[in-house]
């Protein structure tokens, strides 16, 4: 386990900087959850939605949840972890149990309404915005949820 520092504002709501991540070497990624990688000289937090490809040509698909497009496809072996508890203000979100995995689940596929659907064609402007302003209300729901049910102190015991 490592525990890492994030400062962006790419996953909000649900990752407010700044915010300690607890990360684990766990791969393949299962759907929904949020893997770090490494861009450039930056090392960036977003949600994995799916593959591209298969065998050694597979390349991961991710997405910010504050972003309207999918990130360009990365190598498998581009991912530095899996996001396993996030931190904020005496707090923690475990990233394991069950009904948190199912609403990173939710969220990732409501991402999948603003992304094409054929190489190299575009969705519709008026289709493409109203998909990114229903990914945008499900992961603000699912953090209320989440808010409600999930996040706990961290002297509290499971």
């Amino acid at each position: 386990m490592t525990e890492v520092e994030f400062c962006g504002t790419s996953m909000t709501p649900i990752i407010r900087p700044p915010a300690p991540l607890v990360c684990c070497t766990q791969r393949p990624p299962p759907r929904g959850d949020i893997v770090l990688f490494q861009d450039d000289e930056l090392l960036l937090a977003h949600r994995f939605v799916g593959w591209r490809g298969s065998g050694h040509e597979a390349r991961m698909l991710l997405r910010g949840d504050n972003r309207r497009h999918l990130d360009p496809p990365l190598p498998a072996h581009a991912c530095l972890g899996v996001v396993v508890e996030v931190r904020r203000k005496g707090k923690r979100l475990d990233c394991t149990r069950p009904i948190v995995r199912a609403g990173f689940r939710l969220i990732a596929t409501s991402g999948g309404m603003t992304a094409p659907k054929c190489e190299g064609k575009r969705p519709f402007g008026v289709i493409a915005r109203c998909g990114a302003k229903l990914h945008r209300l499900v992961c603000y729901m699912m953090h209320g949820l989440l808010l409600i049910t999930s996040w706990r102190r961290e002297t509290q015991q499971e």
